[in-house]
């Protein structure tokens, strides 16, 4: 029980007191931590993820203006050389090795170079959850390495009862009720 006194560096020393002397409740205070900090981080993960999309959406409209402006363009090179090439008739007297050479209405194919191969550059959701996983591997291993750092002998062997061997107070008092007087005695001597 916390006594607080009037002055408060006394009320300090008491409540830092009853800190060391209540390690359950600092763990509980590192583990909020980390639960926090974890939020945090995908909240960051978050915004950075709706920061790409908004990016990416950015970057289709623009390619879109841009290949609609080359067809415009290239709808409009192509009407004025058809024009072109019909003012220039060909003649009659052409022999036949002009007319294995490439006919002057016929034009290459172009081919387009800067349309957008977004859907090879984007990283699919496979591989962001993989790298959550992997965030969230590094920072539990992170935290069982603070916590052993920090680990008192009677931690570890709380641990070792309750994790390992599944026994807690309330088995324990359970297993002790059941049975005559004279197996509890032998079974709380056992102990």
């Amino acid at each position: 029980m916390l006594c607080f006194l009037s002055d408060g560096k006394d009320m300090c020393f008491q409540s830092e007191l009853w800190r060391l002397n209540n390690p359950v409740c600092f763990w509980v205070q590192e583990i909020e931590k980390t639960r926090l900090l974890a939020e945090e981080n995908a909240q960051e993960a978050q915004r950075k993820e709706n920061e790409a999309r908004q990016i990416e959406e950015d970057l289709r409209e623009t390619q879109m203006r841009v290949l609609q402006a080359q067809k415009q363009h290239n709808n409009n090179n192509h009407n004025t050389e058809s024009y072109e090439d019909d003012q220039n008739p060909v003649g009659d007297a052409d022999t036949d090795e002009d007319d294995n050479s490439i006919d002057h209405n016929e034009k290459e194919l172009d081919t387009h170079e800067y349309v957008s191969h977004h859907e090879e550059e984007r990283t699919p959701i496979i591989s962001r959850d993989q790298n959550r996983k992997q965030k969230l591997e590094e920072e539990r291993r992170n935290l069982q390495q603070r916590q052993q750092k920090a680990d008192t002998p009677e931690d570890k062997i709380y641990r070792e009862n309750t994790i390992d061997r599944g026994i807690d107070k309330y088995k324990t008092l359970k297993k002790i009720r059941q049975g005559t007087v004279k197996r509890r005695i032998d079974e709380f001597e056992a102990m």
